[in-house]
């Protein structure tokens, strides 16, 4: 009986020892990670692409976007909505004398670019506000949940504006050679890189707070700022040689790559395509994945925990450390959109709808 009691004590003292050991394993947040990245990887599978509807491109089609289960259609100073079965939901005519569109993830930014008259509009097509600047607009740019829009007449200013179109500051522009703008999603700060070139080479980062003060200047000797973006109020910054992360205004790493093509943040990685190679870089500048590919490709674009890189007719779809997709098009890739139901690639000719399955 003596004997019993102590297997079972003995077992039961190697079961206690062995929950401690899971317990402090998956207190680890690395650990948790990894499982988490396992237990997926477990269950991605490949994707095919299945065609709902393919709607040919006129001369009279400028621009086309994706929202919800329609697509906006602009061109000769219209907007058109359509559903996936091309039948016309809304159309809405536009007297400009330069017009221009934007469409971003959630609304469209028609725009006349002489006057500075800005429509923001739905996905339904209907107008949520419209802004007059009174000056006219050189580009617009969607940023979070907000617009940023360079004027360049009477005066060179940027303006930064929020979704219900309120004005939240107008930064002039003197003397500066602009190459990135951006702010960050709490609307409190915002960037402005500029190019000098009087002695040297040089990029200049101006850090500010909404209201316009200077907190902090950044400068990058010998490279051009093409990209930058604020992240957990830190700063992503691509240069033409070298991705950097700054903290506290200070670089708290950089990456070297030749031949950059394009760069994307997905959550809490960055995603840099250079020369035939797409590289996951975390936020303390490790890589966590790296793939090399056959051909060159020249974007990305992300949807969830999707990544797409897109080649001049290829398409492939990456999740986790997963290829799940390799798609060859009849034509020459323009550009891809995707939502929660579909993707759409747009070429030359027309834009093809699809919707991703399991295969």
């Amino acid at each position: 009986m003596e004997v019993k009691k102590n297997t079972n004590h003995k077992g039961f003292k190697i079961f206690v020892l062995l929950l401690l050991i899971g317990i402090l394993f998956f207190m680890n947040k690395d650990n948790q990670i990894k499982v988490s990245q396992a237990y997926k990887s477990l269950t991605i599978r490949e994707k095919d692409l299945e065609e709902i509807e393919s709607i040919s491109m006129n001369p009279e089609v400028d621009k086309l976007g994706l929202f919800d289960k329609n697509i906006a259609i602009w061109g000769k100073n219209k907007l058109s909505i359509v559903d996936i079965n091309n039948n016309i939901l809304l159309e809405k005519q536009f007297n400009f004398e330069e017009p221009d569109v934007v469409f971003g993830q959630k609304s469209s930014y028609i725009m006349d670019k002489s006057s500075g008259d800005v429509y923001i509009i739905n996905s339904k097509g209907e107008t949520i506000e419209r802004v007059i600047l009174e000056k006219e607009i050189n580009n617009l740019v969607e940023d979070n949940d907000n617009i940023i829009v360079h004027t360049k007449h009477p005066d060179e200013n940027l303006v930064f504006i929020n979704s219900q179109g309120v004005f939240l500051r107008i930064h002039p522009i003197e003397d500066m050679k602009i190459l990135t703008y951006s702010m960050d999603k709490d609307s409190e700060k915002y960037l402005i890189s500029n190019l000098n070139i009087e002695d040297e080479l040089l990029s200049e980062l101006h850090l500010y707070s909404i209201s316009g003060d200077l907190l902090d200047k950044i400068q990058i000797n010998n490279e051009i700022i093409i990209f930058t973006k604020f992240i957990d109020g830190d700063l992503i910054v691509l240069s033409d040689k070298c991705l950097y992360y700054i903290r506290d205004s200070k670089i708290y790493w950089k990456r070297t790559f030749s031949n950059i093509k394009d760069v994307l943040l997905n959550e809490e990685d960055i995603y840099i395509l250079y020369g035939e190679n797409l590289e996951g870089i975390d936020l303390e500048g490790k890589t966590i994945n790296k793939f090399s590919f056959d051909r060159g490709y020249d974007k990305l674009k992300s949807f969830e925990d999707y990544i797409f890189v897109i080649g001049n007719n290829n398409l492939i779809a990456m999740q986790e450390d997963k290829k799940i997709l390799n798609y060859s098009h009849h034509d020459s890739i323009d550009d891809i959109i995707v939502n929660k139901d579909y993707l759409a690639i747009i070429d030359d000719n027309s834009l093809n709808l699809y919707r991703i399955k399991n295969k």
